[in-house]
């Protein structure tokens, strides 16, 4: 398991969730799958109230020691044939965070 997760939270455009979760599922998750260091990734739909700036969040598991590599790869794909942008999303909602993992996983 990597030791880092990429955090994005971001916002579909007035009345564009469905196109920005198929979207998202059709094209740009396969598309960043396909960036080396990317092991994994989840998507959700955030439960909080409604002040939230964004009401989508993926993880994406990194298998690097070297992070904002594989963040830098996004950025050179990004509008590109590897990576097309798509135009139902608030692009200005975007946030992004790397995380180091700084413990195991527990359960109950």
């Amino acid at each position: 398991m990597g030791k880092y997760r990429l955090i994005v939270t971001s916002e579909a455009l007035p009345g564009r969730g469905a196109d920005y979760s198929e979207w998202c599922r059709v094209q740009h998750f396969p598309d960043i799958m396909r960036v080396p260091g990317v092991a994994s990734a989840q998507r959700f739909k955030l439960a909080g109230g409604a002040d939230e700036p964004a009401r989508f969040m993926a993880i994406f598991e990194l298998d690097t020691d070297r992070p904002h590599d594989v963040l830098a790869e996004f950025g050179k794909r990004n509008g590109t044939p590897d990576m097309p942008s798509g135009d139902c999303f608030d692009r200005s909602s975007v946030r992004i965070q790397i995380a180091e993992l700084e413990g195991e996983w527990s359960a109950a």
